[in-house]
């Protein structure tokens, strides 16, 4: 009996544990509204941040100070993109040039970007950011002001020695610093938000179209349809 006793007061602790474990991690969760502001002041910022670029003399040197501006626009395009679709790092780090202008689509149906060296190629195939006909426009902007830097890299985030950027993280946390969100996120914290919204708010019919196509976020479930279309046109 007594045995019995304590394995019941354990059936009771466990799961208020489990619940309290679950509490932290909403807690510490990025919220919807993080989200959402951070979509509004990015798409608000990056056309004025190309702009500020396109005005500025061309950089040459890793310490010339138009770099500074080059990297806040790599921070508000990679917190805007991450806010929607959840992507990793390496997406951001290893997308090619090419790779934005095979882009699949035009201006009416969007446009499918398909980044093939990411982390998970070989179990789930491209890595694939879909494009609204504003958002394209700043991905092409980008690469007509980026051949002004340092033309010969084959990166589309490309830097000053034209490598692979290595501070991508740095840029998000700084822009989202600048847009005044709470705390300070990293590609991890942002993804795992997506990825949860995803799951609860998102159609259960639509959740697995959701998942293949990499995290869809709050409210981008509306841009599944074409996203899938384009995706068909791409194999």
């Amino acid at each position: 009996m007594e045995l019995r006793r304590i394995q019941k007061g354990v059936a009771k602790v466990v799961p208020l544990h489990h619940c309290e474990v679950k509490a932290r991690k909403e807690e510490s969760l990025v919220s919807k509204q993080s989200l959402r502001l951070c979509q509004e002041r990015a798409s608000k910022a990056i056309p004025e941040i190309l702009e500020e670029i396109e005005k500025s003399p061309h950089p040459v040197k890793t310490r010339d100070p138009q770099w500074a501006a080059i990297h806040r626009l790599y921070g508000y395009l990679e917190a805007y993109i991450t806010s929607i679709y959840g992507k990793r790092t390496g997406v951001f780090a290893n997308m090619r040039v090419k790779e934005v202008r095979n882009a699949i689509g035009d201006d009416q149906m969007g446009y499918l970007i398909n980044v093939a060296e990411n982390k998970t190629m070989a179990s789930h195939g491209y890595a694939q950011i879909y494009l609204l006909k504003e958002e394209m426009g700043w991905f092409q902007k980008w690469l007509a002001l980026r051949s002004r830097s340092v033309p010969k890299s084959t990166y589309f985030f490309v830097t000053a020695w034209a490598g692979p950027p290595k501070n991508l993280v740095t840029y998000l946390r700084n822009a989202w610093r600048e847009m005044g969100l709470p705390k300070s996120r990293s590609f991890y914290d942002i993804r795992t938000a997506v990825c949860t919204y995803n799951y609860r708010d998102t159609d259960p019919s639509l959740r697995e179209d959701a998942a293949n196509f990499m995290n869809h976020g709050i409210e981008s479930h509306k841009r599944l349809p074409c996203i899938k279309t384009l995706a068909e046109h791409s194999e």
